[in-house]
């Protein structure tokens, strides 16, 4: 094989495999130019010198931070270290592990409202105009020539920074701590100060105020199940449902995602190497094999946390639904629990919503853990109705039955195979009234697909029902099935809302407002001419001839046991029953009598 082109005699230039000049005009890309992020860079700068304090003074036009560390060492090469690109020089035990990438002092150069900059460390001092730094090749290539020899040393590193008004405003406020957690979306910093993190490392202070350095409030693990090591580091597991991870690497404050939505870690990092971060600072961390390796080792704790009979008292449902996430394999095949949602509702629903046992806030499911061999009733959402004219499937109205079933759930998170599912069958008695209405009947379990059960039991409080379509104007159009051993009219006035699901992308009260007269229309078609027993004059007024007729007198019907009496009369209670209003006789001002009856 013969080379395709003779090789130079000079091969140097081929060596060199970096456009120096190139490289400069890129390096601002790394950066967001943000002061936040300027300070979190020298922050760690500061750490990995082992300082112990950092001094932040400001004035209107520029600022200062000088640190207690060891400083730029070797003289004008520690200076020529700190503006060499990807190049850094610390006496530091962890430096290795830390592995800084010698951009820190970049973020700051780079900002568009910096000016100029001095460093000055032990007996040197040197000052950088910015613009000429990034925009000159002979400027920045003689960076030397501008050293200058201090007439009295400078204890770690100086740096005195001209700029404007508004980055000094800006440095204020990056500073002020944050305990509120944003979006996964937003940048750390708006969760969290460049200084938070550094407590235990660094005393930093504001004209001569103390920054605060404790983590947020945020990070904390309210729900913590696991405090172990990882890679002598401090890990702490725990679950937090749309939470945040993180990572504190040596003083900076890293946030990930939460495990599966469900679970939360924190890993203290202060030796060691066990995860690579992004650069530039806190950007997050390189998803690689050491990554995966601390992933996989925090869902294996996880795992055997939560599915360790021995902590059953500390195991939540919201646990075990997490761990069906994280792994739903591994936990079909090895967790000892499965998780079940209590069916609930409440009673006289005034919605959809609220008939299926939650309401316009989002109320959550109500969530239990149970064995396999302490199974609860659990049901299919369906219900078989049984009529003369066929069996069919009906999706909504179980919880309809909840008074007579007891204490049902459906099956949230667990391995159905191992369980009995049971579908509810209903067979209403009678024959048809008002299109609807049945005698309520009796109901069964079957366990079998299209078997009807093998017992049946009375329904013994009503009203039951079911139906498949809802409404958000005319009650009239949902197809109920009825079991009441009330007036049907009861029912149209309460529990014919569970089907009422108004859109979101409507108006609310017209909806309301239709639907509610299209159950009037209902109880009117049963019974005749009636309004509520609550009735405003506007209800009344759609049965006069002349609506717009005042109407000056209303008089009211009693009955008692079925029949009318006159109250004005001896009327006794205890001999004749309750007395209730039942009709109401209407007059206007033009002599027009109507009769109503109330319900």
């Amino acid at each position: 094989m013969t080379n395709a082109s003779p090789i130079p005699p000079d091969t140097s230039k081929l060596a060199v495999l970096v456009n120096p000049d190139r490289l400069r005009s890129s390096v601002k890309r790394l950066f967001r130019n943000r002061i936040d992020e300027v300070l979190s860079e020298l922050f760690q700068n500061s750490q990995r010198s082992n300082s112990t304090t950092v001094d932040i003074l400001t004035t209107d036009t520029a600022f200062t931070i000088q640190d207690n560390g060891h400083g730029l060492l070797n003289g004008i090469d520690g200076f020529h270290t700190l503006l060499k690109l990807a190049e850094s020089n610390f006496d530091n035990e962890t430096i290795n592990d830390q592995d800084p990438m010698g951009l820190g002092i970049v973020s700051l150069l780079t900002h568009d409202q910096v000016s100029q900059v001095t460093f000055s460390s032990n007996n040197l001092e040197l000052t950088i105009k910015t613009d000429q730094w990034w925009n000159d090749p002979n400027y920045y290539s003689s960076w030397y020539e501008r050293i200058v020899t201090l007439e009295e040393p400078v204890k770690g590193l100086r740096i005195t920074v001209t700029c404007s008004p508004e980055l000094i405003k800006a440095l204020h406020k990056a500073l002020e701590p944050k305990d509120q957690l944003y979006s996964f979306s937003d940048e750390v910093y708006k969760s969290s100060s460049p200084a938070q993190g550094y407590s235990g490392i660094l005393n930093i202070t504001l004209n001569s105020a103390p920054v605060q350095t404790k983590l947020p409030v945020w990070t904390r693990l309210t729900d913590r199940l696991i405090s172990t090591t990882y890679k002598g580091s401090k890990l702490k597991i725990g679950y937090a449902s749309y939470g945040r991870s993180t990572i504190l690497w040596y003083g900076q404050l890293i946030i990930l995602r939460a495990l599966a939505d469900s679970f939360a870690f924190h890993l203290e990092v202060k030796s060691g190497r066990p995860v690579n971060p992004l650069s530039p600072s806190r950007a997050g961390i390189i998803q690689d094999a050491a990554y995966n390796e601390l992933i996989a080792f925090i869902k294996v704790e996880i795992l055997n946390f939560v599915f360790d009979p021995a902590n059953r008292s500390k195991i939540k449902p919201a646990h075990v639904e997490g761990c069906y996430k994280l792994d739903a394999a591994y936990s079909l095949a090895n967790c000892p629990y499965f998780v079940a949602e209590s069916i609930q509702t409440i009673d006289n629903p005034n919605s959809f919503e609220q008939f299926k046992g939650t309401d316009e806030f989002d109320v959550p499911p109500i969530l239990n853990i149970f064995t396999y061999d302490q199974a609860p009733l659990l049901l299919d959402d369906q219900v078989v109705v049984e009529l003369p004219s066929g069996t069919s499937d009906a999706e909504h109205g179980l919880q309809s039955f909840l008074r007579n079933t007891g204490p049902t759930y459906k099956l949230s998170s667990g391995d159905e195979t191992r369980l009995a599912i049971g579908k509810l069958w209903w067979r209403p008695r009678g024959e048809p009234q008002h299109h609807w209405f049945y005698a309520p009947g009796e109901y069964g379990i079957s366990y079998e697909a299209d078997t009807p059960p093998e017992s049946w039991a009375s329904i013994t409080t009503s009203p039951v029902f079911v139906f498949n379509d809802t409404n958000s104007f005319d009650a009239a159009e949902v197809d109920f099935v009825v079991g009441t051993n009330s007036s049907p009219f009861e029912f149209l006035r309460t529990d014919a809302w569970a089907a009422f699901s108004p859109h979101d992308d409507e108006s609310y009260d017209p909806q309301q407002e239709s639907y509610q007269e299209s159950l009037d229309y209902l109880i009117r078609d049963i019974i005749g001419n009636c309004v509520p027993k609550d009735f405003k004059l506007y209800q009344i007024s759609r049965f006069l001839k002349d609506p717009a007729a005042p109407i000056i007198e209303i008089k009211y019907h009693f009955k008692s046991n079925g029949e009318f009496v006159n109250p004005r009369r001896a009327y006794k209670p205890n001999q004749r029953g309750t007395l209730n209003p039942a009709e109401i006789t209407v007059k206007t001002s033009t002599g027009e009598r109507i009769r109503l009856k109330l319900y």
